[in-house]
């Protein structure tokens, strides 16, 4: 969306419908710029026009009831791509960094501290409009050209400049939401080309349009996925190469493909966090147990890695993360590597700089179509993950994201964060500054574990630097308020992979359990339960009869499991982790069919 001053002038005039004749006396904006304007907002979703009639969209009305109840003299432009980006996060966290406070109010946005109720129509607006695809020879150049990003609106400005293009070309494509820039951000702004537009960058690498206007709306894709057209029509289309022996191609479908989404609110990819630690350890499993299996247990290692004492929490994370399994040898713990772990040995094995996920973010944001903060874009080109847009390097981490099957694991710096962190989140830097103090732990530390935890998929840290909890934080976060609460927070580590594979099973084996917990005899019960449990877990984990002992105690201890059964907060912790598996098959399934 892009609005500007005559717009405003063209929406003001129309209470319903009007001819181009009446909206020209009724704006005072003379017929050659009312034309255009009229086909912008058309464009934009925010009027229709059929002959020499315009009449209003719902989401034109809306517009025009948000310009007239703010009563103000706007700035030019009054809506674009990076004021909606900055309404929405505000929004999303009710907070307004204070670099944006001029940027909203100037635009009667800001009421109280927060978001006024214009500021709501126009996100109402946006949300309900529908705009097209409009591309002109000049668009189509540019687009094609211009790197996908995430970059830095300099670097959209130089393009721009060097190969002689006008704003009007990156506002058109800000009209049609093929671009999305940020608003300012610690005095920089960022830029990203939307999946509509990538899809669109795909199709007009195929199809000859440089001598013509092509406006895609719902009676061009009706017409394209028709399976009869006039004769007039379809030699229209393909010349075009967008239909031909009487059905369309590839390069209409994905023009199809781009209209569909332009309405789509895109979910983000959750991001990967690996440090040298955890990189040194993988190659380490694949080094011991392609050597001999029965070496590739904890004690060595520990040794062959240089990891230290944290050994067992990295491999707890490894696991959590579907890096690594545990298997059992000889009546031994033993460690390999899963088909996503051999990849990351292969691909990032000699790596010389951790992979963080604010550098990841940067990707998985870019692929959403949301502008990234510019910090995260400095990570993401000092770590190989983009350029001008995203490296095969950065492709194959977003990959592996959607492929790894995440399990609940909970560190101290995990249960901290969910504990402190309000249900409708909380500045970064007070969140941080909670946890450090609470640990007396330096602010970095913190934030290295906090890049674990979106990882994990529990909170995500946003360009306004707020940090807000994911459906699956706020079921953790519900879990250790549900649970024994300070036996959780204190615990190094809380939920593991085993735990929570044990208290699946004792979910799954519930009824033949509650005959034994039946029983009075405490030490038959204690017997009977575990063997019950250790029976059937033999397919999930590897784990002997004294752990599982262990583990159903430190549930019971922890408040998931009662005396005869589930609690509520083990549900939460049986429901987190079934969202994380649902969670991860859908992404799968929107980016990579």
């Amino acid at each position: 969306m892009y609005v500007v001053e005559e717009h405003l002038r063209v929406l003001d005039s129309l209470d319903e419908s009007s001819s181009l004749e009446e909206l020209v006396k009724l704006s005072s904006v003379n017929r050659m710029h009312l034309i255009k304007r009229v086909m912008e907002l058309h464009i934009m979703g925010l009027v229709e026009r059929k002959g020499d009639v315009v009449r209003l969209t719902e989401a034109g009305r809306l517009l025009r009831d948000a310009f007239r109840e703010a009563g103000i003299k706007v700035s030019d432009p009054w809506v674009n791509s990076s004021i909606i980006y900055a309404l929405e996060l505000t929004r999303e966290t009710e907070y307004v960094p204070d670099e944006w406070r001029e940027l909203l109010s100037s635009r009667g946005f800001i009421k109280d501290g927060g978001l006024s109720d214009v500021a709501s129509k126009v996100l109402q607006a946006y949300s309900l409009a529908r705009p097209l695809i409009y591309l002109t020879p000049e668009i189509s150049e540019f687009i094609q050209g211009l790197p996908s990003g995430p970059a830095f609106y300099d670097d959209l400005v130089a393009f721009r400049d060097a190969l002689g293009y006008g704003n009007n070309v990156i506002h058109a494509l800000e009209a049609s939401r093929l671009l999305r820039i940020s608003p300012p951000i610690k005095g920089k702004a960022t830029y990203v080309v939307t999946d509509v537009g990538r899809k669109i960058k795909e199709a007009i690498k195929e199809m000859p349009i440089y001598s013509s206007v092509l406006l895609i709306d719902e009676e061009v894709v009706n017409a394209l996925t028709s399976k009869e057209l006039d004769t007039f029509k379809e030699h229209q289309y393909e010349s075009m190469h967008l239909r031909e022996a009487g059905s369309i191609t590839e390069v209409g479908r994905r023009l199809v493909e781009g209209f569909n989404l332009q309405v789509r609110r895109a979910k983000k990819i959750l991001p990967v966090q690996l440090t040298l630690n955890e990189l040194s350890l993988l190659k380490a499993v694949k080094e011991l147990y392609d050597k001999n299996p029965e070496s590739a247990v904890e004690s060595m290692l520990r040794e062959a890695s240089g990891v230290g004492e944290t050994i067992g929490e990295i491999l707890h994370f490894l696991e959590a993360v579907g890096l690594v399994k545990r298997i059992e040898i000889k009546s031994k713990d033993a460690y390999t590597l899963t088909t996503e772990g051999e990849e990351v040995v292969k691909r990032l094995g000699n790596a010389d700089t951790d992979i963080l996920s604010p550098a990841v973010k940067a990707c998985t944001y870019a692929l959403a179509g949301y502008p990234p903060s510019p910090e995260w874009v400095i990570l993401g080109r000092e770590e190989g993950l983009i350029s001008s847009e995203i490296t095969s390097r950065g492709d194959f981490i977003i990959d592996l994201s959607t492929r790894l099957i995440r399990t609940p694991f909970l560190t101290i710096y995990d249960s901290l964060l969910l504990h402190k962190t309000p249900a409708k989140g909380m500045r970064l830097k007070d969140a941080v500054k909670a946890v450090a103090d609470e640990l007396g732990e330096e602010d970095d530390i913190v934030m290295k574990y906090l890049g674990y935890a979106e990882f994990k998929g529990l909170v995500e840290v946003i360009p306004n630097d707020y940090i807000i909890l994911t459906n699956a934080g706020r079921l953790a976060k519900d879990m250790i308020s549900l649970g024994k609460t300070e036996e959780i927070i204190k615990m190094r580590v809380s939920i593991t992979p085993t735990l929570y594979k044990v208290l699946t099973v004792i979910k799954d084996n519930l009824t033949e359990l509650k005959k034994v917990w039946a029983k009075g005899d405490i030490k038959r019960v204690v017997v009977e339960e575990t063997t019950i449990i250790y029976n059937n877990l033999k397919g999930l984990t590897s784990i002997s009869v004294e752990e599982v002992k262990k583990t159903v105690n430190a549930l019971r201890g922890l408040g998931l499991l009662g005396r005869v059964g589930v609690t509520e907060a083990g549900e939460k912790l049986l429901q987190l982790g079934e969202l994380l598996e649902n969670e991860r098959r859908n992404l799968r399934e929107e980016y990579f069919k």
